[in-house]
């Protein structure tokens, strides 16, 4: 039997995307503020850089991001609608 050494491999995207700037958002289902999973990506090549779930208000926050255009992806885990997406979002100070 052999065995492998393993070794963490750092983050290269969250390492080229850190910055001092953030994207945030309110998620809704139709009008009504709602927890969901949300993913940033960068706009260029459309790699995914962060993800987090939106609070029970809808609102999400991606902080420490570098300054620039995104894309956010609202997803719906539980099946009822379409994925929602937003391009060209640019980054809060």
């Amino acid at each position: 039997m052999s065995s492998a050494a393993f070794t963490r491999r750092p983050l290269a995207a969250w390492d080229i995307f850190s910055g001092p700037h953030s994207v945030s958002g309110t998620v809704k289902v139709l009008t009504t503020p709602a927890a969901r999973p949300v993913v940033l990506m960068d706009e260029e090549s459309w790699l995914v850089v962060r993800s987090t779930q939106s609070a029970a208000d809808g609102t999400y926050a991606f902080p420490k991001v570098c300054a620039g255009s995104w894309r956010v992806f609202a997803l719906d885990d539980q099946g009822a609608y379409n994925m929602v997406g937003k391009d060209r979002v640019v980054t809060q100070p």
